[in-house]
């Protein structure tokens, strides 16, 4: 299946001049406080005059609990409110290049049983989406690379793209070190991936 956009989004716009309250949902399996602190750092450099409010519960007991709270914004993943059929209320997005999201957010992923493989097997070029395929391996990696769970700042993005005979993918990467959160990218052809990799970890200055 292909990739669903996972640009985080606002539902409240920020307001200017006032001290806006938003909570950052960090997707992923882990502790809530650890994930939550993930999102709080990201946000918080992208925007560092806000006020950010914990709340814990699944899409709708959240959107409930803004209202409850009287909170300005809430942040979420656009994957799953488009999922749920609510990008209706979504009135504003983070672009990638803005907001790195978690590797692999927006993807869907099958588990099956050992002894299901067989079978699997028969009808997996069906559903597989090359260009997913390649940017879901592309961030697998870069978790590897950098040593980091989902309980860690850190976000990774990985574009596809293929140029007359040549397959390309574009890497956007924010890691913290130390009390630092850095930011960069890269691109080069998809056989070149080792080497992008290590290229991100110099420019960091070691992991």
């Amino acid at each position: 299946m292909y990739r669903e956009k996972d640009r985080l989004f606002v539902t409240h716009y920020y307001k200017e001049g006032e001290v806006a309250v938003v909570y950052f949902i960090g997707v992923g399996p882990g502790d809530p406080e650890l994930i939550t602190l993930k999102g709080m750092k990201i946000i918080q450099a992208l925007m560092s005059d806000i006020q950010i409010v914990p709340i814990r519960g699944n899409v709708r007991t959240r959107l409930k609990k803004m209202e409850e709270l009287n909170l300005d914004g809430i942040v979420l993943s656009a994957a799953g409110l488009h999922r749920l059929g609510l990008e209706s209320i979504i009135t504003e997005y983070f672009p990638p290049d803005v907001v790195v999201p978690a590797p692999c957010q927006g993807i869907l992923a099958v588990e099956i049983a050992e002894s299901f493989d067989n079978i699997f097997q028969e009808f997996y070029s069906y559903i597989v989406d090359r260009r997913t395929f390649f940017e879901a391996s592309v961030e697998r990696e870069l978790l590897k690379a950098f040593g980091v769970n989902c309980r860690q700042p850190f976000g990774a993005y990985a574009q596809y793209r293929k140029e007359k005979d040549e397959e390309k993918i574009n890497i956007k990467v924010v890691y913290q070190k130390e009390d630092k959160l850095l930011k960069s990218e890269v691109t080069g052809l998809i056989e070149e991936t080792d080497k992008m990799i290590e290229k991100l970890i110099e420019e960091f200055g070691g992991i």
